[in-house]
This record gives C-alpha cells, structure tokens and sequence, in this order.
C-alpha cells in the first residue's frame, strides 16, 4: 500500500503537469494571432486579409468540434496516454506552421492544431477526477484554468519581445 503523502506528491505533479500543459497551449494560441497582426506575415506568405482571417478561424472550428471526440479518447485511451499525445501533436504543429509555405499548408496545420488541443482539458479533467479527491477538484481544476489564463497573458509579450529580438 502507498504512503498516503506520496500519493499526495503525485497529485501535485499531475496538477502541475496539468497545469503546464494549460499554460504552453494558451502561449502557443495566442502567438501566431500576434504574429498574424504583422504585414510581413501575410506578404511573406502571400495571403490576403480573408485568407489570413481563415486561417485563424480555422483552429477554432476543429477546437469547438474537436472537444467531444478528443475528451472521448482520453477517457478511451486513458488521459495519461493522450494528454502527451495531444502536446506532442500540437508542438508538431507549432513547427509545422513556421515550415508552412502558403496558405493550403498553414490551413491543413491550424485544422490539425484545433483538434489537438481539445484534447487537453478533457484529458486534463480527466486526470484531475482519477487522482484528486471529489473536494479537492475544484481547487485542482482551477489550478489548471489559471495555467492556461497565464498563459494568455503572457504570450502578446513572449511574441512582442521574440519579434523583436528576432527582427
């Protein structure tokens, strides 16, 4: 039988790992929407105004469809096998999208993008039910949340410090 206060540090890792989790896919959102604002952007890739609008939209579309299916297979799969999974496949795609050439590719990317970030607050709630008790999820859970809220706001100044040192 585990001690009862190693069980307790396994429930912080998995909040803290949640909670990363939360906080790399807010920063990674919210870049390529401070990077869009560029003229470069759309020149470099030779996009117009509504193709650009597209691509943004894009990753919202497969997210909102994406969260059923991608909580199914955490749930299926179990959430400590696709929460990896779903990070994984969005930091592909986070590399995907500074290879795209063009509109197709930055389009199939964001698609893909949505979709693997659905997964993770399912995933992520999934964890928080199996491994902290009934009341303590909501503390949990709002660990989690706050991740992904830092995680908003500091990517307009990742982004703005990163152009900048960059360009």
């Amino acid at each position: 039988m585990r001690h009862p206060e190693a069980a307790t540090g396994v429930r912080y890792q998995v909040i803290g790992a949640a909670t990363a989790a939360s906080l790399l896919l807010y920063i990674d959102r919210i870049c390529i929407a401070e990077i869009a604002k560029l003229n470069t952007f759309q020149t470099d890739l030779g996009l117009t105004a509504k193709e650009t609008g597209a691509i943004l939209s894009a990753f919202f579309l497969t997210y909102a469809l994406g969260q059923v299916p991608a909580g199914w297979l955490a749930d299926r799969l179990g959430a400590r096998v696709m929460l990896p999974v779903y990070v994984l496949t969005w930091s592909l795609c986070t590399m995907l999208t500074g290879l795209a050439n063009g509109f197709m590719m930055l389009m199939a990317v964001r698609l893909l993008f949505g979709f693997s970030q659905a997964g993770c607050y399912p995933a992520a709630s999934s964890l928080i039910r199996r491994w902290i008790p009934p009341r303590g999820r909501g503390t949990a859970s709002s660990f989690v949340t706050f991740g992904g809220r830092l995680g908003g706001a500091v990517a307009p100044l990742l982004t703005a410090w990163l152009i900048a040192d960059v360009m």
